[in-house]
């Protein structure tokens, strides 16, 4: 009965920590379906796919990557609770993120291609406004020419003159082309400027986005570490959680340590001569020895209490020998002692009733990380 209750009680235990340390599924996944959306709209946008194509797959590639690994970090008590393991978040996260700066470099060449095509447009329409005006300026030379031979005979005035007013009349017309091709040139020239500043701003920000890249695939590789080393101390966790819970003891749980609780009649026993091991001892001794070797990287706290008379087998000093020869015991079981401290707790912390000597009277096994 007493296992069962144990083991029902790191069942619940895991649960809870599942809970502590998982994110919201359906947060991440409204977060991947925002950018699958966003790829899906920009796919519609692009008219030149042959130049943004690798791009837009690199995007898709990202958030698929994001999707398959939400998808595979469902635990089975995260599909109950709506969860997903904590130490996927930050690569899940990454990967968005890279999607998203993808979608946002797409973007930014999309302008610029736009902005190159005005630009090519109104280049091609100087040289065009240079030709009407180099036209303008020969009217003006020929205007100038006739009226150097004005002086000839008059028959050939009346005809210059007609002449002349023909081409002063072209001459308004043509002006009032130049002016007004003038002002869209200098509206074109300024227009072109911008565009051009426009550009500069668009290049600045493409390489600010490239930088940013940068930082986050390397981020990656810190986050990544540093998730598996708390994932392999979750497990060892679990691991000795279950092991421990197999002897069928009490147990206490905190977040530094794990310590059992058994009665000190399973390792010692007062005679008149002193304290001994007791005949419980070497099958006790055995299976903790096993869980210690098999969990090297804890250290391990043996600590006895008292309680009770005679005083003098209850003490500190008294529990401190019963510890040593615990530890003693331990070591010749192959545990290294230097990961072993042993200590004496005297009889002023029981934990039950003043009526419950023998219950009072336990050793106290804690391993910590």
């Amino acid at each position: 009965m007493n296992r069962f209750l144990i083991f029902a009680f790191v069942i619940l235990a895991l649960i809870f920590v599942q809970k502590g340390f998982a994110a919201d599924k359906s947060e991440i996944s409204s977060q991947i379906n925002k950018v699958k959306a966003s790829i899906e709209k920009l796919k519609s946008e692009v008219s030149d796919t042959a130049t943004l194509a690798e791009d837009i797959l690199k995007a898709q590639h990202y958030i698929k990557l994001a999707e398959d690994e939400l998808n595979k970090n469902i635990s089975l008590i995260g599909s109950i609770t709506g969860s997903v393991k904590s130490e996927a978040v930050p690569t899940i996260t990454h990967y968005i993120s890279l999607s998203e700066l993808t979608i946002a470099v797409v973007k930014s060449k999309m302008e610029k291609m736009k902005q190159e095509n005005e630009n090519s447009g109104l280049a091609k329409l100087i040289p065009e406004l240079e030709t009407k005006i180099k036209t303008v300026e020969d009217k003006n030379a020929e205007i100038k020419r006739l009226r150097g031979i004005i002086e000839k005979p008059k028959e050939e005035n009346d005809q210059l003159a007609k002449e002349i007013a023909t081409l002063k009349s072209d001459k308004t017309n043509l002006t009032a082309q130049v002016e007004t091709l003038s002002g869209a040139v200098a509206s074109l020239k300024k227009d072109m400027s911008e565009k051009l500043k426009a550009c500069e701003h668009i290049s600045i920000e493409n390489k600010s986005l490239k930088e940013q890249l940068k930082t986050v695939e390397a981020q990656k590789g810190a986050d990544i570490t540093e998730m598996k080393e708390q994932l392999n101390r979750l497990t060892k966790l679990r691991d000795l959680l279950w092991e421990t819970g197999k002897g069928g003891f009490i147990s206490r749980i905190s977040e530094k340590d794990i310590t059992l609780i058994l009665p000190r009649a399973y390792f010692i026993k007062n005679t008149p001569k002193g304290a001994g091991l007791s005949p419980e001892a070497e099958r006790n001794i055995h299976w903790l020895s096993s869980v210690m070797n098999k969990f090297s990287e804890y250290k391990v706290i043996v600590k006895v209490f008292g309680f009770g008379l005679p005083a003098k087998n209850e003490n500190i000093k008294a529990t401190e020998h019963m510890a040593k020869l615990i530890k003693a015991s331990l070591v010749e079981k192959g545990v290294n002692a230097s990961s072993i401290e042993a200590i004496g707790a005297g009889d002023a912390k029981p934990i039950f009733s003043q009526k419950a000597v023998e219950e009072n009277r336990r050793v106290e096994i804690s391993f910590v990380y």
